[in-house]
């Protein structure tokens, strides 16, 4: 996989800016979630060993803490992630009937890839315009 680009960092920080919210900013995570649908989220930088996740579910906002000073533990979970949008990514999925940690499953901002396209020739490696010639 190549490296990203400007242009996709760029978009990476605008789809986290979305839905993360720096210290201090919990009036505004609880403000981007007004009259949301269920599952839509917010984090906040609650300290420095937690984040807040908010999250819509029955027309009220609720809270999570998560952990952060091992890994990504969202209370009352005995699951690890190495990063947050790997914890976000796994409970935007759909839920086990097992699984207790939120009543809902969290709905992903929509978010647009872009992969860094290097012209054929440019590419090298078995197979390639470039190492055939």
């Amino acid at each position: 996989m190549s490296a990203p680009t400007q242009q996709s960092r760029l978009l990476d920080e605008e789809w986290v800016a979305a839905w993360f919210f720096p210290r201090n900013g919990e009036t505004d995570a609880v403000q981007s979630l007004r009259d949301k649908a269920d599952g839509t989220f917010a984090v906040w930088d609650q300290d420095p060993s937690n984040l807040a996740l908010l999250f819509r579910f029955g027309d009220r906002t609720h809270s999570r803490n998560i952990r952060t000073t091992d890994g990504f533990v969202l209370q009352n979970s005995s699951l690890v992630f190495d990063r947050l949008t790997d914890l976000l990514f796994f409970y935007s999925g759909p839920l086990r009937k097992e699984e207790k940690d939120l009543p809902c499953k969290l709905r992903l901002p929509g978010r647009q890839l872009i992969v860094d396209a290097r012209p054929p020739n440019t590419r090298s490696g078995p197979g390639s315009p470039a190492s055939a010639a």
